[in-house]
């Protein structure tokens, strides 16, 4: 890694750092992963103790292929875009989410201030 590298992640990384810091301030519970590794550990690790797992409309989480792995574990998971799904089958999921014990979702963006965007 050449230097200038080394400090391109040394700034993205204080970046990150500030952020989770500042959404702290607006309550928020959040942690920075700097790999994908670390991104599935973490989740995996909230999901242990869930019985129901709500899945927004994230293409991030499809990336990192978390329907797959949340099946694998045997949690329900709650997603919208479950095949053959009626819209009365999407409402009743819908209102699940509201209760079930972890749901994941993205933001399209974050601000270095902590606010979702």
């Amino acid at each position: 890694m050449t230097k200038a590298q080394e400090y391109l992640r040394w700034n993205y990384e204080q970046k990150c750092l500030k952020t989770v810091e500042n959404l702290g301030k607006h309550y928020f519970t959040s942690v920075y992963c700097p790999t994908v590794n670390d991104v599935l550990a973490y989740i995996m690790k909230e999901a242990e103790n869930a019985k129901t797992v709500g899945l927004g409309g994230s293409v991030s989480l499809m990336d990192l292929e978390i329907l797959d792995k949340l099946n694998k574990m045997n949690k329900e998971v709650l997603w919208l875009e479950s095949p053959g799904l009626t819209v009365e089958a999407k409402i009743a999921v819908m209102r699940r989410q509201l209760t079930c014990d972890l749901f994941l979702t993205s933001a399209n963006a974050v601000t270095t201030a902590g606010c979702l965007v």
